[in-house]
């Protein structure tokens, strides 16, 4: 019976002070701050608490609900966040400032903005960019793409002008945002006249439009005026037509050895005589350029080409080293006269003849001493002699270096030869 005697007050005190205990805190509703109830007992426990809370909240180990600002904010470190919200019902918040890392920020939709890494696409790393997208209106015109500003005032009220940069950088003409759409440094009021004209499968790239890119584009049809000549000749006043898809509003004509060089056409800019004399005594060539303006600017080039001629025929077997000239023949030791093959840079690949050999050799003239050579209609080798070189003054009394292929046998019947490397 003492027992229960002696229990029962502690049974009381439980039943009083339990509801107490779990009555006495409340918590606030938007960071779950405790705020203990009146004449609670153990003080130290909420407050304790609290201030622990607090650390979390303002160390960013717990994110902050909402924050609510009248007047400047100073933050000395990295602002990292989702969106922020524009001032003002919608309007954009100010940039100013010299940033000493290149910095970018974007608006998604026109009252909200998102934060951009550029630092490694921006040339310096010492500029802010802005980026509108999603077609947000500034001012009454819509643009989407990387607008540049000087890092030292606010963003413009409009797609152009203000403080955006004066120039248009390429470094930035292909910059990726989260849209897949290139940025685009933006240059004064020039700016609204910057589209996407191209893509490179993930990125627009961004640009003026041009005439050429909406037909008819203006072009140089032809141009001619060009020849091969042999080396040694002499090429008085070359005469060179044009002509175009529309009248250019001015047309020049240069040439590599700058002999009336540049030459300024006249209207239509149709043709053109270039006062001078062109010789050359090697293998070269000289070029024509025309340069012909109106929306944009095209060239068209033209070339005179020295070249050295090339023989074949037939004769007696045992010609040697000697080889004259006559006219557009190379007459052999033996009196064999070798016909002009025409003038050529390279002889690999070209077939001669065909040659009517009658109980003779076949002969070649060429440049190159290591050819070799088939029967252009069996396709069996053919066989020729190790060449003669042969220092060959043509009929304009130039001496080229040349090679002459005597075959091995003693023909009869007609062949083709072909020069196989």
């Amino acid at each position: 019976m003492k027992k229960y005697i002696l229990v029962l007050p502690l049974l009381l005190s439980l039943f009083v002070h339990a509801p107490n205990a779990q009555a006495q805190y409340t918590p606030t509703p938007n960071i779950g701050m405790e705020i203990p109830s009146n004449g609670s007992q153990n003080w130290n426990v909420p407050l304790n608490y609290n201030f622990n809370r607090l650390d979390q909240l303002l160390s960013g180990q717990i994110a902050i609900p909402a924050l609510s600002i009248t007047g400047n904010l100073t933050v000395d470190g990295t602002v990292t966040a989702g969106s922020f919200v524009g001032v003002g019902g919608g309007t954009f918040p100010t940039i100013s400032g010299t940033p000493t890392t290149g910095q970018c920020a974007y608006w998604p939709t026109p009252s909200t903005i998102g934060g951009f890494d550029c630092s490694s696409l921006t040339p310096g790393g010492a500029q802010f960019s802005l980026q509108y997208k999603n077609g947000t209106v500034l001012g009454g015109a819509s643009f989407t793409g990387l607008v540049k500003l000087n890092g030292t005032s606010s963003a413009p009220s409009a797609a152009v002008g203000g403080d955006i940069v004066d120039a248009l950088t390429a470094s930035n003409s292909s910059v990726p945002d989260s849209d897949g759409l290139a940025g685009v440094g933006v240059s004064g009021t020039a700016a609204a006249n910057y589209v996407p004209i191209a893509s490179n499968g993930t990125t627009a790239v961004w640009g003026q439009l041009t005439q050429d890119m909406i037909l008819p584009g203006f072009t140089i049809s032809t141009f001619s005026g060009g020849s091969n000549v042999e080396i040694g000749a002499s090429v008085v006043n070359p005469a060179f037509t044009a002509s175009y898809s529309s009248t250019p509003t001015s047309a020049t004509i240069t040439n590599t050895d700058g002999t009336d060089s540049p030459h300024n056409l006249t209207t239509p800019f149709t043709s053109a005589t270039i006062t001078g004399t062109f010789v050359k005594t090697t293998q070269t060539t000289t070029t024509f350029t025309l340069t012909a303006i109106k929306t944009s600017t095209k060239t068209a080039s033209q070339t005179i080409n020295w070249l050295p001629r090339v023989f074949g025929g037939v004769g007696a077997a045992g010609a040697t080293s000697s080889v004259t000239a006559s006219g557009t023949t190379a007459i052999l030791s033996n009196s064999a006269v070798l016909a002009s093959l025409g003038l050529s840079a390279s002889q690999v690949g070209s077939t001669f003849g065909p040659f009517s050999p009658s109980g003779q050799k076949i002969y070649l003239l060429l440049i190159g001493g290591t050819h070799t050579f088939k029967d252009a209609s069996t396709g069996f080798a053919f066989a020729f002699n190790t060449p003669t070189a042969v220092s060959f003054v043509n009929a304009n009394g130039s001496t080229v270096s040349m090679f002459l292929y005597e075959s091995s046998n003693t023909l009869t019947g007609t062949f083709s030869v072909q020069v196989v490397n």
